[in-house]
């Protein structure tokens, strides 16, 4: 351990257990290198996994953001790191300051910034876009200065000019070696993982869940994940309470990825209901790997990306997106048809070795060798 280079990872949003973070990225490059994490988390200090984490309040305001980005700078400088890889735009600024001192510094782009800011409500609607432009102004300003760029899928290149040290590390899944061993249950349930925002689908998911209620009662829908609106976790409620079983309709809020099996194994099918905004056009719903992963069916909005990389050959039936009527009906194909709930099953642990981490890993540590003139 005293002989590798150390590693910085932050992210002043992100949960320190988020898969594409801690799960993939983190355990990856631990193999090689002393790594640690400062993201949100309960805790001020852990052990996790050989990787040192380090907490972050979850913020609630500007001020609770620079009090993260303060904390990080502090860290960076304190603890003689070679490499600072961060995550988050806000961050940019502090990714700038970092490498003035001479460290390297790799930025990692999630998402679409331009359609991001479209989806956060409590910017105003004259700002986004230019408030969006600029950020991808700095980000592609970052990409000159950094020492790598990580894009998380092709189409994001277009923003961005073809540098060797920009490479595209594709949010795949850590094949499961074992089959999830499905639990037999006479009622049926619906599972969606991921954040609990509108722009999501969730709305349209439950609307849909209580018309299924109508006839067939026994139907559950089990929600996981953050709600980050209180005006939307309200709506939510209240529109629950409208289902003939309000109690199937459950709100079970994060849950780590890990803990999700106990979950998946008596789930009947799951849903990517998103809807067709700017973020999610040429990005991956990454759910929809952990769904082939493991050997759950599943429906997905019927947007051309999606259905491109998918189609009807990776476990899944899409529906056209907005559409509650339309996903109902794709629901309902699928668990009440048992021959086609199997085809779909093994079809996507038939496919999922197409979406493998293990090809995104190496990516990821030719990037490292790449700043570091290794050749391993």
């Amino acid at each position: 351990m005293l002989n590798k280079q150390k590693i910085l990872v932050a992210s002043s949003l992100h949960p320190w257990d988020d898969p594409r973070i801690f799960y993939k990225q983190c355990h990856s490059l631990q193999k090689y290198y002393d790594l640690t994490l400062i993201a949100v988390a309960d805790s001020k200090s852990f052990q996790k996994d050989n990787i040192r984490i380090i907490g972050l309040s979850k913020p609630k305001s500007i001020l609770d953001r620079l009090k993260n980005a303060r904390k990080i700078i502090q860290e960076a400088f304190g603890g003689k790191y070679t490499f600072f890889h961060f995550h988050d735009p806000e961050l940019l600024w502090v990714g700038f300051i970092i490498k003035l001192f001479g460290k390297k510094v790799i930025f990692d782009i999630h998402e679409n910034i331009l359609g991001i800011v479209q989806m956060r409500n409590w910017i105003p609607n004259c700002l986004k876009r230019p408030l969006g432009l600029l950020t991808l102004f700095f980000e592609q300003i970052g990409q000159k200065v950094f020492d790598g760029t990580i894009l998380a899928v092709k189409p994001f290149l277009k923003h961005f000019k073809n540098y060797n040290n920009t490479i595209i590390v594709r949010n795949f899944v850590i094949i499961e070696p074992n089959e999830i061993v499905k639990q037999k249950h006479n009622n049926h349930s619906i599972i969606y993982v991921g954040a609990v925002t509108y722009s999501r689908g969730i709305l349209d998911l439950v609307e849909a869940t209580i018309e299924i209620q109508k006839n067939k009662q026994d139907i559950k829908l089990l929600i996981i994940g953050r709600i980050p609106d209180s005006n939307f976790k309200i709506k939510l409620t209240n529109l629950k309470e409208t289902a003939p079983i309000p109690e199937n309709i459950q709100f079970l809020g994060h849950i780590n990825f890990l803990k999700l099996k106990n979950y998946i194994s008596s789930a009947t099918i799951g849903a990517i209901p998103l809807h067709p905004n700017e973020n999610y056009l040429f990005s991956y719903p990454t759910k929809i790997f952990d769904y082939m992963n493991w050997g759950l069916p599943y429906v997905y909005s019927d947007i051309p990306y999606w259905e491109k990389t998918f189609g009807d050959q990776c476990g899944g039936v899409s529906f056209q997106a907005c559409n509650k009527i339309d996903l109902k009906h794709k629901i309902e194909k699928i668990i009440y048809n048992d021959e086609l709930w199997n085809k779909l099953a093994r079809d996507g642990k038939n496919n999922i070795h197409k979406f493998n981490w293990e090809s995104e890993e190496k990516k990821l540590l030719q990037l490292y060798n790449h700043i570091n003139g290794i050749n391993r």
